[in-house]
């Protein structure tokens, strides 16, 4: 019914209605996931944020002589659950992929750059990573090294 008002509004074309998969959604919103969400002192979606880093943390391979050099990363962080001083990063994924392993190789370093992101932006402590894959219909821990 959701989907039907959507497309009546024109918020959703009717191809885009069909692409949507009840299923999946039905089993993210059942997830701890989205109990974790829910029950959180604050949860921010969308977040922006811009901050300046190493080149080196931004960027493979980086000649010797600009190691020194500063860049500005920016970015914005589907979710961020927040109780207390620590956070839960959430990224959402929609690639088709078969296991957690692939998930996790193809956005460590996104990730990596989040968790620096949730850390230095908004004063976290600490921040555990979390995908939810749409594909695998479940949520993948992504562990990263401590002050990365």
């Amino acid at each position: 019914k959701e989907l039907e008002r959507l497309v009546e509004n024109e918020q959703f074309t009717k191809e885009e209605a069909d692409a949507v998969d009840i299923n999946k959604l039905e089993k993210f919103f059942q997830s701890d996931m989205y109990k974790r969400i829910c029950s959180a002192d604050k949860f921010l979606k969308e977040k922006e944020f811009a901050m300046t880093v190493p080149a080196m943390v931004a960027i493979e391979n980086l000649p010797e002589i600009a190691k020194d050099e500063k860049v500005v990363v920016q970015g914005v962080i589907d979710g961020l659950i927040i109780n207390g001083n620590r956070g839960e990063i959430i990224d959402y994924k929609t690639d088709k992929v078969t296991d957690e392993t692939e998930i996790i190789n193809r956005y460590k370093e996104q990730m990596r750059i989040y968790k620096m992101a949730a850390e230095q932006c908004f004063g976290l402590k600490e921040v555990n990573v979390t995908l939810y894959s749409f594909a695998l219909s479940k949520e993948i821990s992504v562990k990263l090294e401590k002050n990365t």
